[in-house]
């Protein structure tokens, strides 16, 4: 007789990704701040005169943590067979919110076909690793809870 614990548990592989899912959010809000800065300072360094300035940096921050990370969880905790996006996806169109401030630096948009279309700059993460090795961790795991959620479900 098949040993019971072998059997499929849905309801804990489910709630397994959503844990997955949230401390994937987790790692990449802790992540937002070098990442941003990294990213928005390199951009407008090849730019601009001068700097952002601390404010001008702490904005872009909260304005990119403002959209990305509600628009990840809404993602992340969205049934699996619904999800038509990926979190880096989410990650690259968040970029849109910098905008007014690259506008004001006369930072250009990336030349046509050279950017993901949802990332006017090119500036939106490619990889996990873009972000960190916490994210690397987090994105792994996850990426391995919703393959085995999606597996189990069509079989």
């Amino acid at each position: 007789m098949p040993d019971s614990s072998d059997a499929p548990r849905p309801d804990e592989d489910d709630a397994l990704l959503v844990q997955c899912g949230d401390e994937l959010v987790r790692s990449i809000d802790a992540a937002l701040d070098r990442w941003v800065a990294g990213v928005c300072g390199e951009a407008i360094a090849q730019v601009a005169s001068a700097p952002l300035t601390a404010d001008a940096m702490q904005r872009l921050v909260v304005a990119y943590r403002a959209v990305a990370v509600p628009d990840l969880t809404d993602l992340l905790r969205s049934d699996v067979d619904a999800q038509r996006d990926t979190p880096l996806s989410v990650l690259r169109r968040a970029t849109a919110v910098f905008r007014d401030e690259f506008a004001r630096a006369g930072v250009p948009d990336a030349e046509p076909g050279t950017a993901a279309s949802d990332d006017r700059w090119g500036l939106g993460p490619v990889t996990w690793a873009d972000l960190g090795p916490d994210v690397v961790d987090a994105g792994l795991r996850w990426g391995a809870a919703k393959a085995f959620v999606h597996r189990r479900r069509h079989r």
